[in-house]
């Protein structure tokens, strides 16, 4: 079988300083201020951040030091990645307070407090598999530049009865401006995250079968980061690297309800839906795009799992609201945001 191994970052805060007296900031740069990690990402539920993503094959990545320039402006745009910040009552996740959703449907469960973060499970949807972390840390604040914190955790995939051990090293490597297309932002720390987990279950399907690299610039004025590069290198899909930059945050409301178990996504012209749905009973699904114009309707049958809807549509990116009915059952409604990147 084939795994699709992902890896989670980005919950850092900065508190932004300046420098006094910028016209002689290069003879007197030791001087100056330095960018300081100081509590958690506040990922607001109900927000919604767009990525544009790029290739960054043949750019400078990983420049250490003080009042570094990062310029990516020549970078190539190939797309957009939506993301949303739902509240968590998942079964299994109850001490997870805030889900990560992504466009392509992946949910990342993860549990704050005012020193740390902790990613508790991550679903992925191409395998239909729920990989849980225990003690997995991946933010401890305060942070600065030049500081390092290592960890460890456990993970598992209950459904194939695999173990694992992960190691995870984060520091600051150096602070300055960073560069991108349409945005010059001052004031930027990078931080360095490296991961690498080992099977420790004994299971011949499994090898030492993650290395990851992550470099993410915050700006301590946007919650996500300013731009993020991932290098992935694992056993079973081999390398991998991708790269996106904060390009807008949306505030939007949340939907009533219980949206950690009511949740869906947009690929290409196909719609997925899973909610919890009475088996056997009839349904209504109405599409509205955010303006309330009525895209796709459709009528079935409730089924247990995640349904798959074949709309036809070439929808642009962005937000959408499903609306489902019972109409056997006094017309209860279920209401679902959706996010197509």
């Amino acid at each position: 079988m084939k795994f699709r191994f992902t890896t989670y970052h980005g919950f850092l805060h900065l508190k932004t300083f300046t420098c006094a007296l910028p016209g002689i900031l290069l003879a007197f740069s030791n001087l100056c201020a330095q960018p300081v990690v100081s509590n958690n990402e506040y990922y607001h539920i109900g927000d919604t951040y767009q990525f544009v993503t790029g290739d960054f094959t043949n750019l400078t990545i990983d420049s250490s030091g003080a009042n570094v320039t990062w310029d990516y402006t020549l970078m190539s745009q190939n797309g957009t990645e939506i993301m949303s910040i739902l509240s968590d009552t998942t079964p299994g996740f109850s001490t997870s307070n805030l889900m990560v959703l992504h466009a392509n449907g992946r949910r990342d469960h993860v549990s704050q407090n005012s020193s740390d973060t902790y990613i508790n499970g991550i679903y992925d949807p191409g395998t239909g598999l729920t990989t849980l972390y225990t003690v997995y840390d991946v933010a401890k604040r305060p942070f600065t530049y030049m500081t390092t914190y290592l960890d460890s955790y456990r993970v598992n995939i209950p459904l194939h009865a695999y173990s694992g051990k992960g190691y995870l090293t984060v520091t600051g490597t150096s602070y300055g401006t960073l560069k991108l297309p349409g945005h010059v932002y001052n004031n930027v720390l990078l931080v360095k995250k490296q991961v690498s987990e080992l099977d420790t279950s004994g299971s011949p399907a499994f090898t030492t079968f993650l290395f990851s690299t992550s470099y993410l610039w915050f700006d301590g004025i946007h919650p996500a980061p300013l731009l993020e590069i991932d290098s992935v290198n694992s056993g079973m899909t081999g390398r991998t690297i991708s790269a996106r930059y904060l390009n807008t945050q949306t505030a939007t409301p949340e939907i009533t309800g219980n949206p950690s178990i009511s949740y869906g996504s947009i690929f290409n012209d196909e719609l997925f839906i899973s909610a919890p749905l009475k088996d056997g009973e009839t349904y209504s699904l109405h599409l509205f795009d955010l303006s309330g114009r009525t895209i796709y309707t459709s009528q079935f049958i409730g089924v247990p799992g995640t349904l798959k809807f074949q709309t036809g549509l070439a929808l642009p990116a962005g937000i959408y609201l499903a609306s489902i009915i019972d109409i056997n059952n006094n017309g209860d409604k279920i209401l679902i945001k959706l996010i197509k990147g």
